[in-house]
């Protein structure tokens, strides 16, 4: 899991160097929500109990990721 959350990390920075970290986030906050939704229990419940196939949580984690952490163009 600190794997994970390093990858996590790196990809707030990273959207908050390029100026795009949506405005309402901190980036320790960013961080730990980022790492959090994407935990493994939550997967666990979305493909094995839910019946989602990986292709579509793949999808629906990017859609949600960036529209959480991605300031919208009026926030730019």
């Amino acid at each position: 899991m600190n794997c994970l959350r390093d990858v996590c990390r790196e990809t707030i920075e990273a959207l908050d160097d390029e100026g795009i970290l949506a405005s309402q986030w901190s980036q320790k906050e960013a961080i730990e929500m980022f790492w959090t939704m994407l935990s493994i229990n939550n997967w666990e419940q979305l493909t094995i109990e839910c019946g989602w196939s990986t292709i579509q949580y793949i999808s629906w984690m990017k859609t949600l990721l960036k529209r959480s952490f991605v300031a919208q163009p009026h926030e730019i």
